[in-house]
């Protein structure tokens, strides 16, 4: 069974944007379920980056709170080594993308699959984004839709 990992974006989009809860509850219900399991889980700083709107996505994030692992030194020294890629660090530093490489660093140490709605920067001399990351580590990634797809859920 798989872990998934989820990045901030794979919670706001959805939530937000793409299948709110007021249309899909089933997908929400569904989503919870796979978080009581330990299915789907998240670091502590998507825990902070949510909790910064005070919305309805954190008031449903918030009594789930137990679903985001939170730092440790196994981590944080995945993601000195995730930081070292050019440019990628330097967003984060920024105050941009702050989760992103918690959330790889988190599947690479404990294994499982990233979720993120971000695509690939398709330019070497841009910044990287999360899937350029990911690839260089070997992490496996997808996107909400995919992750939907993969569960096997239907609505």
């Amino acid at each position: 069974m798989d872990t998934f990992w989820w990045d901030s974006n794979a919670f706001i989009q959805p939530w937000r944007m793409r299948y709110p809860i007021e249309v899909f509850p089933g997908l929400w219900e569904q989503t919870d379920g796979l978080i009581q399991l330990g299915r789907i889980k998240s670091v502590l700083e998507v825990y902070r980056e949510i909790r910064k709107q005070q919305d309805e996505l954190y008031r449903w994030v918030k009594p789930r709170k137990y679903m985001f692992v939170p730092e440790d030194v196994e981590l944080s020294e995945a993601v000195v080594e995730i930081l070292s890629i050019p440019r990628f660090g330097r967003m984060v530093e920024e105050g941009r993308n702050g989760a992103d490489p918690w959330v790889i660093a988190a599947a690479r140490v404990h294994g499982g699959i990233v979720v993120c709605d971000e695509g690939h920067s398709r330019n070497p001399l841009k910044k990287p984004k999360m899937p350029d990351v990911c690839d260089h580590f070997g992490v496996p990634i997808i996107t909400h839709l995919e992750f939907i797809r993969r569960t096997g859920w239907r609505f």
